[in-house]
């Protein structure tokens, strides 16, 4: 479990890093076509997987998170909060 744990944390942080270190509409220009493809294929997929995880812990949450926990769910929600702007930009 720990495996899985610390790679999930990886690939929320290293998104989140992206998304701090410019916006998505620059993003957009900066990446190359392969990078444009994976995401436009996979981020769909990405996003519901990760909603529906949001969904289960928040549920199963009584207690208030851990800080662990609350930085965590902090950076998935930057990524989302990232790719929605990407959204609305591309709608202009």
């Amino acid at each position: 479990m720990e495996d899985i744990s610390d790679r999930f944390l990886d690939a929320i942080s290293r998104l989140e890093e992206v998304a701090d270190a410019v916006t998505p509409h620059d993003a957009s220009r900066q990446l190359d076509e392969t990078s444009m493809q994976v995401l436009w294929r996979t981020w769909a997929g990405i996003r519901s997987g990760a909603g529906a995880l949001w969904r289960v812990v928040n549920e199963g949450r009584r207690d208030p998170p851990s800080h662990h926990m609350t930085r965590t769910l902090t950076r998935l929600a930057a990524a989302v909060r990232w790719t929605d702007r990407y959204e609305e930009e591309g709608q202009r």
